[in-house]
């Protein structure tokens, strides 16, 4: 509603500190309205001198016409850490990379769970134990740098 949408700037106007873990919400893939409604909202935090952080996300890429504000407001904020090499370069080809910092993606820098929170997990989640033993399983994401999906 407009009235949440409201209490929301206001929360961002009066904050010290904007931070955006989302992931990967700036790139074509999740529309373009979704990028101009991402960078609008740093612009915002950044209008009203809140330090504006974007955390180990990957992003891009942007349509020419659209380009132009992501770079603009991109170079403003106060920090940007990326976390894989593809968007890392492109940052570099379109000129934004004074602010950017490498570095690795949140969920790889969690210490592992013990054992005991482990079965718990698996509880939770409604994953059998027996279904790991003697098992590898790893877990692939598709991404608008490759035109293929893993299997």
């Amino acid at each position: 509603s407009s009235e949440e949408t409201k209490q929301f700037l206001n929360y961002i106007k009066y904050a010290d500190l904007f931070i955006s873990v989302s992931g990967d919400c700036l790139s074509e893939v999740n529309g373009r309205m979704n990028i101009i409604e991402q960078v609008l909202l740093f612009d915002y935090a950044h209008k009203h001198n809140v330090k504006t952080y974007i955390c180990a996300q990957t992003m891009g890429r942007f349509g020419s016409d659209i380009r132009w504000l992501v770079k603009r407001i991109l170079k403003s904020l106060d920090l940007i850490t990326i976390r894989e090499d593809i968007t890392y370069e492109y940052f570099k080809e379109i000129g934004v990379v004074n602010n950017v910092v490498r570095t690795e993606d949140l969920a790889f820098l969690l210490n592992p769970a013990n054992e005991e929170r482990f079965k718990e997990i698996l509880d939770i989640e409604k994953i059998e134990e027996d279904f790991l033993n003697n098992k590898t399983v790893v877990h692939f994401t598709n991404s608008w740098h490759y035109n293929h999906s893993f299997v």
